[in-house]
C-alpha cells in the first residue's frame, strides 16, 4: 500500500526515494523501495520499506540480497508508553537467485519476516501481552514461452512461529505454529489478434478447529496487486468503495484468501490500440469458519472490459461486471438471503 494516506492519492502521493550505484562487484541501492513484489503477479502486495539491497548478475544467474524495515512509523517508543513499547518493527531479510534462458526463467526465493509490531498489544492497560510473529517463506516461480503460448506459475509455503509474551491468557491468546500454502498457474495462448488463456489459483484457509496452528490469512494471500475480476477479490473495489458484507462477518473484498480459483478467458484486439476481453471466473472456499456454515461457494462472475491505449504510458478502460454470489455468504443461517453484485467502471491509467 501506498504510504500516502488516501486523500493523498486521490491526488498525487510520493513513496519511493533511493539511491542506485552500480559497481564493478554488483548493484548497491539504499533508501525506500517496494517490497513485496517478486516473479509473477500472484502473491504480490506492493508496499514500501526502507532497505538496502545488493544484486549481482553473472551469465545467466542473478543473485539479490535485501534486508529493512517496513515503513510502518517508528514502533519502538510512544509518548504514553515509553517504558513497555519497545522492539516493535517489522524486520524483512530476502535473497534469490534467478536464471534465465532465451525463452523462459526459474528463480528460487527465501525470506524472514520478524515483525514484532503486535508486541505489548495492549500496553499500559493489559502490560506484557501481544505477540511476535516469525515467518519464514519459500517461493519458487517460473515463466516459460512456448510458441504462442506463455505459461507461468509461482508457489508460496510461509512457515514458522506465533509466540505470545508476558499473559497471553489475559488477551485471549496462545502460541501457534504457522503453515500456509498458495500455489497458482496461469496461461495464455496469443494468436495476435485474438488470445484465450485460464488460471487456477489455490490459497489455504485457516481450520477454526486448531488455534495452535494458523494455516491462512492474514499469513498469506493471493496479493493486493492481482486482482483476477471486477468485483471478486478486488483490491481497487475494496480500496476506494469498500468490501460488500454478507451474513456472519462474511464479506467479499481483497486479497483473495481461503480460496479454490478458477478462471477462463478470452479476447481480441480488432486494432492494435484496442483490447476486448471477456472472463467468467469461479471461486469456493478451502474452510468454512465454523462447522455449521451453509457452504463453500463463494459464486461465480462474469467480466467483460475494453481497454484502449490512448498514448505507450496511457489507457482508458471502460468494463462491467457480474457477480453470482454464492451461499458461502449466508453465513450459517440457511435461511438468510444474499444478492448478485454487479459493477460498472470506467479507469484511466498512467504510468510512468
Amino acid at each position: 500500500m501506498s504510504a500516502g494516506t488516501r486523500a493523498e492519492n486521490e491526488n498525487i502521493a510520493f513513496d519511493l526515494l533511493y539511491a542506485r550505484y552500480e559497481s564493478p562487484i554488483g548493484i548497491f541501492t539504499v533508501g525506500y523501495m517496494l517490497d513485496g513484489v517478486y516473479g509473477t503477479i500472484f502473491g504480490d502486495s506492493s508496499v514500501i520499506a526502507g532497505k538496502v539491497g545488493y544484486a549481482f548478475k553473472h551469465e545467466q544467474f542473478t543473485f539479490v540480497l535485501q534486508t529493512g524495515i517496513q515503513a510502518d512509523g517508528e514502533r519502538s517508543r510512544t509518548a504514553t508508553n515509553p517504558v513497555t513499547d519497545v522492539d516493535k518493527d517489522s524486520s524483512l531479510y530476502t535473497a534469490f537467485v534467478r536464471y534465465n534462458w532465451k525463452t523462459g526463467e526459474v528463480c528460487m526465493l527465501g525470506k524472514y519476516i520478524r515483525n514484532a509490531t503486535t508486541r505489548n498489544l495492549y500496553g499500559a492497560i493489559v502490560p506484557d501481552t501481544g505477540f511476535k510473529t516469525d515467518n519464514f517463506i519459500v517461493a519458487p516461480y517460473a515463466k516459460v514461452r512456448l510458441g504462442p503460448v506463455f505459461v507461468q506459475s509461482e508457489i508460496g509455503y510461509v512457515f514458522g512461529k506465533q509466540k505470545w509474551e508476558g499473559n497471553p491468557a489475559a488477551a485471549g491468546g496462545q502460541d501457534a505454529d504457522i503453515s500456509a500454502l498458495n500455489a497458482w498457474i496461469d496461461a495464455t495462448a496469443d494468436f495476435g489478434i485474438a488470445y484465450i488463456g485460464g488460471s487456477l489459483a489455490y490459497m489455504s484457509g485457516d481450520d477454526q478447529a486448531t488455534r495452535d496452528k494458523l494455516e491462512g490469512s492474514p499469513i498469506t494471500s493471493g496479493g493486493r496487486d492481482w486482482n483476477p475480476c471486477l468485483i471478486m477479490f478486488n483490491n481497487d473495489l475494496a480500496y476506494w468503495a469498500g468490501a460488500q458484507p454478507g451474513y456472519n462477518a462474511t464479506a467479499n473484498g481483497a486479497p483473495m484468501n481461503n480460496a479454490y480459483f478458477a478462471q477462463f478467458r478470452a479476447g481480441v484486439r480488432p486494432i492494435d490500440k484496442l483490447d476486448i476481453m471477456a472472463s467468467i471466473s469461479y471461486a469456493t472456499a478451502d474452510k468454512t469458519p465454523a462447522a455449521v456454515w451453509v457452504s463453500r461457494e463463494y459464486g461465480y462472475e462474469m467480466d467483460l472490459t475494453a481497454t484502449y491505449k490512448i498514448t505507450p504510458s496511457l489507457s482508458y478502460m471502460l468494463g462491467g461486471g457480474y457477480f453470482v454470489t454464492g451461499d458461502y455468504y449466508k453465513g450459517a443461517g440457511a435461511a438468510n438471503e444474499v444478492n448478485n453484485n454487479y459493477l460498472v467502471i470506467n479507469k484511466l491509467t498512467l504510468t510512468f
